[in-house]
């Protein structure tokens, strides 16, 4: 929707459980989201307001600081969109979507040479990769058998295993992209 901002947001979770739900922001940079008991963030996707349904736009996470938080849950349709380094710290087994037989997406920007496992997110939640610019050697301990998406920009290389490069064009031909794109 037309509603989407870019915020500062600084939140720091109460002892105990506490959600906090997101819808289309992009967090700028001073951002942090901290838990100080069991912390999660819902990140918004399709709903109704009564007059028809809306979808916001992805929730940009990358310039936040992000600690202790226990789960990010999207709802269907959501977008979030985070670092390879924030991914790691979450860890990608808590990343699902809050209800089952829904889906949504993790765009995970600044893939570099560490170890990225695109199956371990919830079931329903589809792994887009953008690659670091530069020379990018995708760790031999990556599983790409999720990755809806595969983005390379400006002057990239990469290298991967072919064992990787199977998982990779099996997994975009699943998701209706044409895996041939990769080798242009």
């Amino acid at each position: 929707g037309g509603d989407d901002a870019t915020d500062a947001i600084t939140f720091v979770g109460a002892g105990g459980a506490t959600t906090v739900t997101l819808e289309g922001v992009v967090a700028a940079k001073g951002s942090s989201f901290t838990g100080a008991g069991n912390l999660t963030l819902i990140i918004g996707g399709e709903h109704s307001h009564g007059d028809g349904m809306h979808t916001h736009g992805a929730t940009d996470l990358t310039n936040a600081a992000i600690s202790a938080v226990d789960a990010v849950q999207l709802q269907d349709g959501a977008t979030v969109v985070l670092t390879q380094a924030q991914l790691t710290t979450l860890g990608a087994n808590n990343v699902t979507m809050a209800a089952i037989d829904t889906s949504g997406v993790v765009d995970v920007v600044g893939v570099g040479s560490s170890a990225i496992d695109s199956t371990a997110v919830g079931a329903g939640v589809s792994m887009q990769l953008t690659l670091a610019q530069g020379a990018v050697t995708i760790n031999a301990a990556s599983n790409l058998s999720n990755v809806s998406q595969f983005t390379m920009t400006g002057n990239t290389t990469v290298t991967m295993t072919a064992a990787q490069m199977i998982q990779l064009a099996t997994s975009l031909a699943a998701n209706g992209n044409n895996p041939e794109d990769l080798f242009q």
